[in-house]
């Protein structure tokens, strides 16, 4: 049997998987509503965020850092041909940092 999730009060997307763990715990109460396009983005974009960060730190082999990289920016150009207008080959993801300090 699925574990059941633990108990709170949950601010996030409805994963497939916690929408398992709930129908199969027929004693939690849950109440879930629908996603509209003005709060759809960054339900979204929180929900991503989290499996993109988890996906990254779970890269092993000899240059991680290389392999992330590939990772993210495969991830963007996804996005780019998804949304070109919004995302585009100049936001891909070099292995250098920008520091900038403000005076």
């Amino acid at each position: 049997m699925k574990e059941a999730p633990a108990p709170g009060l949950y601010d996030s997307v409805l994963t497939s998987g916690l929408d398992d763990r709930i129908a199969v715990h027929q004693d939690l109460k849950s109440h879930c509503l629908p996603m509209d396009a003005e709060i759809a983005p960054r339900y979204l974009r929180q929900h991503l965020g989290h499996l993109i960060e988890r996906a990254l730190r779970s890269v092993s082999s000899k240059s991680p850092v290389r392999q992330q990289l590939k990772l993210t920016n495969r991830i963007i150009e996804v996005l780019s041909e998804v949304a070109p207008d919004a995302v585009g080959r100049e936001d891909g993801a070099t292995e250098r940092l920008t520091v900038r300090m403000a005076l």
